[in-house]
């Protein structure tokens, strides 16, 4: 029996991406998904049996998870727009800071709509890593959270990064008569996904890099700032969770359009993240000192995200029994997505 739905999912060869797709065709093995994938190589892991479709624009393959393969790249707007236009369901998991990207998102979604049911939307956003406190600047002097249900405070606040700008053009677009939409914005994401496409963490991936480089590891301010993580597959449990409610037999849309949800579950202090990169790069032999260099903010603005200080609950995930679950060590899942980076580097063997 065919399935009701049809999935389209951009970002399915990534962490959080492919670990969704993976976890959806376990739960409906019938569902139809289509993934838009840019990068052929990776792409081959979901690859099986080739097949032609007509035109120019893209090739289409049938994975061996039965997902339709479209070779394109996001920037073909047309092409997001034509494959959104025939999508029940759209996932968005791969770009969450291009403004003209989610306007043709939104153009496919209302074009979906005149032609057929209510399309729902689930966006992977970027916007609380860009919430920042100003002051105090320590986990021990009870900083005020950021929540997911009391959105006002911080929705106001000018946007640190385009992901708010995107975000505010799906809140605009979202209503009642046009599509549903789910925006889960998580933390810094850790941890292995449950997926065999290969992993890497984008999270830390401009410390390293620059401490490659520079041969020491650099970073912005003194790091007593305040972070807040959740693992992978705790993101990836939130969202098929939201898809699952909305593909159930009689779902009633919520009467709040769209639904933002936060995805965190632990807070650390950043200091203690780059004090064990540099460790770890030092006992490699991939930096000449396992100590941190603290410099200005304004000396170093690729690691401005490393300096933002905020405190973020996940309340509405609790409300639906979806919130984050896993016990989860900073450190140690730190020091295996350094593992997995560096191997990604060719730099997986400790030099002597």
């Amino acid at each position: 029996m065919s399935h009701p739905h049809s999935l389209l999912i951009f970002g399915a060869t990534g962490r959080v991406g492919g670990a969704i797709v993976f976890t959806l065709r376990q739960q409906y093995p019938t569902l139809p998904i289509t993934a838009l994938v840019r990068n052929r190589t990776r792409g081959e892991r979901l690859r099986g049996v080739v097949f032609k479709r007509g035109g120019q624009r893209a090739s289409l393959t049938r994975s061996e998870l039965g997902i339709i393969i479209v070779n394109g790249d996001l920037e073909n707007l047309g092409l997001v727009v034509d494959l959104v236009s025939s999508a029940d369901i759209v996932v968005n998991a791969a770009v969450s800071e291009s403004v003209s990207l989610a306007q043709a998102i939104l153009l496919g979604l209302n074009n979906r709509r005149k032609n057929s049911r209510e399309p729902i939307l689930l966006h992977i956003s970027r916007t609380v890593l860009g919430l920042h406190h100003e002051e105090p600047r320590s986990l021990q002097l009870n900083t005020r959270a950021y929540d997911d249900v009391d959105t006002a405070e911080w929705m106001a606040k000018p946007p640190a990064t385009t992901s708010h700008l995107v975000d505010n053009e799906i809140i605009q677009a979202a209503c009642p008569s046009s599509f549903q939409a789910y925006i889960v914005a998580p933390t810094i994401v850790l941890g292995r996904a449950h997926t065999p496409l290969p992993q890497r963490s984008h999270q830390i991936i401009r410390l390293v890099e620059r401490a490659l480089r520079e041969k020491r590891l650099v970073f912005p301010g003194d790091g007593t700032n305040a972070g807040n993580g959740v693992h992978v597959q705790d993101v990836v449990k939130l969202c098929c969770g939201l898809l699952d409610n909305a593909m159930s037999p009689g779902h009633e849309p919520p009467p709040e359009n769209p639904q933002f949800f936060f995805a965190t579950s632990v807070e650390f202090l950043w200091s203690d993240i780059a004090a064990k990169i540099a460790s770890k790069l030092y006992d490699r032999g991939l930096i000449e000192s396992d100590r941190v260099y603290s410099v200005p903010l304004g000396r170093v603005p690729e690691l401005c995200e490393y300096s933002r200080h905020a405190r973020i609950v996940a309340l509405k995930s609790r409300n639906l029994q979806l919130q984050p679950t896993s016990n989860i060590n900073v450190l140690d899942l730190i020091d295996a997505d350094l593992d997995a980076l560096l191997e990604s580097y060719g730099l997986s063997v400790i030099s002597d």
